[in-house]
């Protein structure tokens, strides 16, 4: 039996449009299965300690009108409590004013803590948002105090909100480390549990 031309075009037409109807079926499909993957990253409080360790102390200049002031951090200590999605951490600040009588340093105790985020393109899970918890400035010049605070917590954020804490490797993931994306942080078991997904 010949077909005519007008339903051969039909024929084809319903071809296509089965044809189409497949691959975007299957095209939703695998969005949703890759979507539903995650990888969790376990992070113990010792291996942040052992990276945290190797990049500091850190010690920035901060210029101000009337002095320049020198802000070191050092003695990083690492605190994961349970429950939180934050990284707790003590750092030791050593304040240097330099002032016309000469340099004159002042120690300091601050307590922070950061949040997580990840970078798809290098890999690295590293510090950032930085809360200040707790801020000791003992012995400063009352005359100095707040400009110190603000050149302090200026000189933190800038260094201390992009410190890499750990390094995805091909063993953490079978999946491309590019597509992940953070989708959550917790801590449990004095272990950051990081879940990274698509």
């Amino acid at each position: 039996m010949s077909r005519t031309p007008a339903q051969r075009i039909k024929i084809v037409a319903i071809v296509i449009g089965i044809t189409l109807a497949v691959i975007v079926a299957s095209a939703v499909v695998a969005v949703v299965v890759l979507r539903g993957r995650t990888v969790n990253i376990r992070i113990t409080e010792q291996q942040i300690q052992q990276t945290l360790d190797k990049e500091f102390p850190i010690t920035k200049t901060y210029t101000l009108i009337v002095v320049n002031v020198d802000v070191t951090f050092a003695n990083p200590r690492v605190v994961l409590e349970e429950g939180s999605d934050r990284i707790g951490a003590g750092v030791d600040w050593v304040i240097t004013l330099h002032l016309r009588d000469g340099p004159q340093s002042y120690g300091a105790a601050v307590d922070v803590t950061f949040g997580i985020d990840f970078n798809p393109e290098t890999g690295e899970l590293f510090l950032t948002d930085m809360q200040f918890e707790r801020m000791d400035l003992p012995g400063i010049p009352a005359r100095y105090l707040s400009m110190v605070q603000t050149a302090a917590t200026t000189v933190a954020q800038k260094v201390l909100n992009v410190i890499p804490v750990y390094q995805l490797t091909a063993e953490d993931t079978k999946t491309t480390i590019a597509k992940l994306i953070l989708k959550g942080v917790t801590v449990h078991d004095g272990t950051l549990i990081v879940t990274l997904g698509l």
